[in-house]
């Protein structure tokens, strides 16, 4: 039971972190931290500001993804932007990737005979 008690807890806190992937990584791209920021209360938001492109993550394709990061309750009502909080974030959460990804495409298999 401890053991099950101590997977349920990684899987919540360590293993979503980057540079594994998420469900949610196609939408809002890595992000960091997502069980504290629900213990804080916080909300994922659409960062709209000039200097948000990271130049970190440019091995990893997001797509037409903006940058996303996050704020708390009070931010969010005087930008009024897209927004989603991480309470939900965190209980919409179905998987997460451990460790390095394996490019599945460059593979061939030989034919059995």
């Amino acid at each position: 039971m401890e053991k099950q008690c101590s997977l349920i807890r990684e899987s919540l806190t360590d293993f979503p972190q980057p540079p594994n992937r998420t469900n949610h990584n196609a939408m809002y791209g890595p992000i960091q931290d997502v069980f504290g920021a629900a213990k804080e209360g916080k909300v994922l938001v659409e960062d709209n500001s000039p200097n948000s492109s990271s130049e970190t993550d440019a091995d990893v394709d997001h797509g037409d993804c903006k940058e996303w990061k996050f704020a708390t309750q009070k931010e969010v009502l005087l930008r009024k932007c897209k927004s989603v909080s991480a309470s939900t974030l965190l209980r919409k959460l179905r998987w997460s990737t451990l460790g390095l990804q394996f490019d599945w495409s460059k593979v061939s298999f030989d034919s059995p005979l």
